[in-house]
């Protein structure tokens, strides 16, 4: 929990190992039917991200060091799940689009304006996770105690059935 709770890096090359991490990366979002996943998420503390708003389609788009350049004024709350937190779900407020500038795995930066509210919603909150923030953060300190103490027992049950 605690390199979930870092902000990450930003990546200064785009080297083979970070394009092999990209594509685990996307694997692991799509094995888990996941709509994003930050590379903190899979345990390496670098500014990375990948998103697919419709995973149905395959068509994913890798964002290194991924930059919000402009917000709506307008926001929508909504539910949102994470693969980080398993079992949980949270209403968020978020912009309602937004305007991003990120480098692909060319080495090319790419401006995309005017994002959807759904795309938004999830780069956001994937861009959340590389300033060190999750879902629960938006938990009142009651609810937080309450997903912790379900997530000891999931753990527990999972040791269990991993010794059998």
């Amino acid at each position: 929990m605690e390199l979930l709770k870092t902000p990450s890096f930003p990546i200064e090359n785009i080297t083979p190992d970070v394009k092999k991490l990209a594509y685990a990366i996307k694997n692991t979002m799509y094995h888990n039917k996941g709509v994003g996943l930050a590379a903190v998420q899979i345990g390496t503390n670098i500014n990375l991200i990948v998103i697919d708003p419709e995973p149905e389609k395959k068509n994913c788009t890798i964002m290194i060091n991924p930059k919000i350049i402009w917000k709506s004024d307008t926001s929508n709350v909504d539910k949102e799940g994470c693969l980080s937190c398993p079992g949980i779900l949270c209403h968020i407020p978020r912009a309602n689009k937004i305007d991003i500038e990120y480098t692909d795995l060319d080495g090319e930066k790419i401006y995309k304006n005017n994002c959807t509210p759904w795309e938004s919603r999830i780069i956001l909150h994937e861009i959340s996770h590389t300033n060190g923030e999750l879902i629960i953060d938006y938990l009142g300190l009651l609810q937080q105690r309450l997903y912790f103490d379900k997530l000891r027992k999931i753990v527990k049950k999972t040791k269990r059935i991993a010794k059998k």
